[in-house]
């Protein structure tokens, strides 16, 4: 009998393969920072439907809002151009919230810009060449660029086309990765302004939780 158990026993050892080692907490390792968890917190892709746009425009609307102390932004005017990001383009679909963040971290929601005609800034940093007809325009060159569609609309002239080209190949990566580090360093870097990440991140998420 103990020579038949010896036998059984040596034969489940054979079969059955027990780890060596156990897991261990790494303290060394790198673990996520705040914002991190943050931006992973707000990346989730949204699907275009009419009650989700109801809600993603409630949540807009709301967000201004509150930032205003619950009087109306001239942003909240455009909300309908800005739903039309999220149906036409996968980065806004997976970031609702990213422009209206902008236009809050730029110009308080239209509240404070010199450029009456540009809410988000766009090409801000080229004034003497990027001079929008409106405040859609801005909006839907921004659109357009970050989502990847200069070609977009007609009657470019060639320097205008090929503008709208080169922005939209900066914002390549962002797409490619969906990483907001990403936009924020093409949009604006950290160099100029090492707050507007962590801004960018508090936004969008103070839209979210509406």
């Amino acid at each position: 009998m103990d020579d038949i158990l010896s036998s059984l026993k040596s034969f489940l050892r054979s079969k059955i393969k027990i780890p060596s080692t156990t897991w261990k907490f790494d303290s060394n390792k790198k673990q996520p920072t705040e914002v991190q968890a943050a931006q992973r917190a707000i990346e989730q892709p949204s699907v275009a439907s009419p009650s989700n746009d109801q809600e993603i425009e409630r949540k807009i609307r709301a967000g201004f809002r509150e930032y205003n102390k619950g009087q109306e932004l001239p942003m909240e005017k455009y909300i309908p151009l800005l739903l039309q990001a999220t149906k036409r383009y996968d980065i806004f679909k997976k970031y609702p919230y990213l422009i209206p963040a902008v236009s809050l971290n730029e110009t308080s929601g239209g509240k404070n810009y010199t450029n009456l005609k540009n809410p988000v800034s766009w090409g801000a940093r080229i004034k003497d060449v990027y001079q929008p007809q409106s405040p859609e325009q801005a909006i839907e060159d921004m659109m357009t660029a970050v989502g990847g569609d200069p070609n977009r609309g007609a009657g470019f002239d060639p320097e205008t086309a090929a503008n709208r080209m080169r922005t939209a190949e900066y914002y390549r990566k962002f797409r490619e990765s969906g990483d907001l580090k990403d936009f924020s360093e093409t949009f604006e870097p950290a160099t100029n302004n090492p707050e507007y990440y962590q801004n960018l991140i508090n936004f969008i998420q103070m839209f979210e939780r509406q």
